[in-house]
């Protein structure tokens, strides 16, 4: 008899199926990822039964999250996120100050959208060595 998957209903696999595809079946892939992100899961269970908390990971998360935002909005120079893909997820109020943009209005666009044609390969270089951690910063100027 085939050992009972501690994610699934409690019911044998079908023939030829694993435990781990049966319980992301049974798990709807789309909502657990959503409940994952959104903070609603307290632990995951491996396939070797092992639990592992989540709560503890998840508030030491949130509480370095609003300290670095505190420090964020606290300077006064200009402090624009973004994600390895280039696209922006966040600003310090003074970064909306941005000449040309209105407040937070590049919040969801792609850094690589905003920078001139001439000057694309520059700041993508830049960019790259920092995200693949080759240079530790970069610094451009651009007019």
């Amino acid at each position: 008899m085939t050992p009972k998957h501690p994610l699934t209903d409690g019911t044998d696999p079908p023939a030829g199926a694993n435990a781990t595809t049966l319980a992301l079946s049974l798990a709807q892939p789309e909502k657990a990822i959503h409940d994952f992100t959104a903070g609603q899961v307290d632990a995951i269970v491996d396939p070797e039964s092992r639990a592992y908390l989540l709560r503890p990971a998840q508030e030491s998360l949130r509480e370095e999250v609003l300290r670095l935002r505190a420090i964020l909005e606290s300077t006064g120079d200009g402090i624009t996120v973004g994600n390895r893909g280039g696209l922006i997820v966040s600003q310090n109020r003074a970064a909306t100050r941005m000449p040309g943009y209105h407040p937070g209005e590049v919040v969801g666009r792609n850094f690589f959208g905003l920078v001139d044609a001439g000057e694309l390969h520059q700041f993508y270089s830049a960019f790259f060595n920092v995200i693949e951690e080759f240079r530790a910063d970069a610094v451009l100027e651009f007019h």
